[in-house]
């Protein structure tokens, strides 16, 4: 008894150790993503920052006021817009929840929750894979590099302040309960994956993914014999009852949002989006000046030759990963890699999108990914090369086999030493080449933390943007309906509702201040210089005028 109780002890100081670690790793790699607190980024157009603060206030707000998490008036009003179809983000409420709490309330507590979010969803990205090639039977050392070039990759670490995609950490977690339940049979692992495959909707858009993944992984592993038997043994040994339970489990969790998603209705994006928010071959092997300093003046005469409107920069998979992937394929255990491969190679392929890019051109020739753009769900889906992020989950795999096929050689001739300073050169070498550096944030202006006692009714934000991500973040303030907005997925009515406020401020008719007053809103926001024409008419509106372009606040 007492042996047993010792053993679980350690195994939990393990863990304990290990999610200190995590912590401590993102801490460093993503330094400037997520400190200061206080701070947002900045730059990116459209601002999407912006849509994520807001994502975490919304719901935060409307669990405690008990409002409808699916449906808003806030944005787009009087219209308002559903949110069935909006990557809301619900699962990271208890966070929030906890930031605002903790926080007495502040208006920042947002943009605090949400620089938290970063720091852990990278930590939960290593510390889940990580846990997974452990899982698959490769030593701690071996397993570090190849996790932190996939939870620090070029993808993640450029779109940090996406919560929607970092939420991937749900890939590895999944992939370790499964690991687990198929080790142990065990009812508390089948629950925990269910669970987890249930829960990962409310977190990311990738859980849509991680199901057509599991399905095709499944396939790949019947197709060998010796695999087709074992996963056949498993699917006997585990009991009907639970597999319907489980089943029933995960099903229950992800109906709330599913019933949502195929009640709301949105307009399908266009065709020619599919084609530029797709990966261009080149960019799996070329990194890029300004994402990776490592490598800047190693490739310097290059990136002349290269536009940025066809490429999407963020595709660059690490050369450690390359190497060791290659490695394993020509001396390591075959039966081991050869299904992440066939998995990598397959995502990377679909994340090439419709059609094929070649460097500064896009091809006619058609793509695998051209075959499903017409079925449920790859119709709304208009970023193909965020699927690079499956494909460098199974290539940590191969890689990882690759590093202990080297290791192990190297300790047979060398000595143990040496393997063990091989594997700290190759970690230096992946931090070096995947660490982010410092993007641009800046902390939030006093003038637009000020405008919570400054809005008196519905909000007009001028000059009127599409995708208005920066009306989101001013709206956790002011905390007032407003005519703008941005959601992932508009809806026809919302796109109607755009245009109409658009046209409007475009022609400056006769009649305009008659008609916002009709809409009902009391307060105009100008975030940005006005035209002279348009300033001018906005002054004699009977509106509240606030000008935080120029800081100045008028009545």
């Amino acid at each position: 008894m007492f042996t047993k109780t010792l053993k679980h002890s350690k195994k939990l100081t393990g863990y304990i150790l290990l999610i200190a670690i995590a912590l401590v790793l993102s801490s460093v790699m993503m330094f400037g993503h997520i400190f200061p607190l206080d701070s947002i980024f900045k730059g990116h157009k459209p601002y999407d920052p912006g849509i994520m603060v807001w994502n975490l206030y919304t719901v935060n707000e409307a669990v405690k006021t008990g409002a409808q998490l699916f449906h808003t008036n806030m944005i787009f009003y009087p219209n308002g817009t559903s949110l069935g179809n909006h990557t809301l983000g619900i699962g990271y409420f208890p966070l929030t929840f906890f930031v605002d709490m903790i926080s007495g309330g502040s208006p920042l507590y947002p943009v605090y929750a949400l620089n938290l979010c970063i720091l852990c969803c990278f930590a939960g990205l290593f510390l889940f894979s990580y846990l997974t090639l452990t899982e698959l039977g490769y030593k701690p050392l071996e397993s570090a590099a190849p996790a932190i070039a996939f939870s620090f990759c070029n993808f993640l670490t450029l779109h940090s302040f996406a919560l929607n995609l970092i939420g991937a950490f749900v890939l590895p977690l999944t992939a370790y309960l499964a690991l687990r339940f198929y080790k142990t049979k065990s009812f508390g692992y089948g629950l925990a994956l269910s669970f987890s495959l249930g829960g990962m909707i409310y977190f990311t858009e990738f859980s849509f993914f991680v199901f057509i993944s599991s399905v095709l992984l499944l396939i790949v592993l019947l197709v060998f014999p010796a695999q087709r038997s074992l996963i056949l043994n498993f699917i006997r040994s585990i009991k009907m009852t639970h597999i319907v339970f489980f089943g029933c489990v995960t099903l229950g969790i992800m109906f709330p949002y599913l019933f949502a998603w195929f009640s709301a209705e949105s307009a399908k994006p266009l065709a020619i989006e599919r084609v530029a928010y797709s990966a261009n071959f080149i960019d799996f092997v070329l990194p890029r000046e300004h994402n990776h300093f490592f490598y800047a003046k190693l490739f310097g005469g290059i990136y002349s030759f290269l536009t940025n409107t066809l490429t999407t920069e963020e595709s660059f998979i690490g050369y450690p990963l390359i190497l060791f992937s290659v490695i394993a394929l020509l001396v390591g255990d075959r039966s081991r890699i050869k299904t992440p491969c066939i998995m990598a190679f397959v995502f990377f392929v679909l994340s090439l999108g419709p059609k094929l890019k070649l460097l500064n051109g896009v091809t006619e020739i058609p793509m695998p990914y051209s075959l499903f753009e017409s079925l449920p769900f790859f119709s709304q889906f208009r970023t193909p090369v965020r699927l690079i992020v499956f494909g460098m989950f199974f290539l940590m795999i191969a890689s990882a086999e690759g590093i202990s096929v080297v290791v192990n050689k190297l300790r047979h001739k060398a000595g143990g030493l040496a393997g063990t300073i091989i594997i700290c050169f190759f970690i230096f070498w992946t931090v070096a080449e995947v660490y982010p550096g410092t993007p641009s944030k800046e902390p939030v202006s006093q003038s637009i933390i000020d405008l919570h006692n400054k809005v008196l009714g519905p909000v007009i934000n001028l000059p009127i943007v599409f995708r208005d991500g920066h009306a989101l973040l001013l709206q956790i303030f002011h905390r007032k309906p407003m005519a703008t907005g941005d959601v992932s997925r508009f809806s026809q009515d919302t796109l109607t509702h755009f245009k109409t406020l658009k046209d409007m401020f475009a022609e400056m008719p006769d009649n305009l201040c008659s008609r916002l007053e009709n809409y009902g809103y009391k307060t105009a926001i100008i975030s940005q210089e006005l035209p002279e024409s348009a300033s001018q008419t906005v002054q004699k509106c009977n509106l509240q005028i606030i000008d935080i372009s120029t800081k100045t606040f008028k009545n």
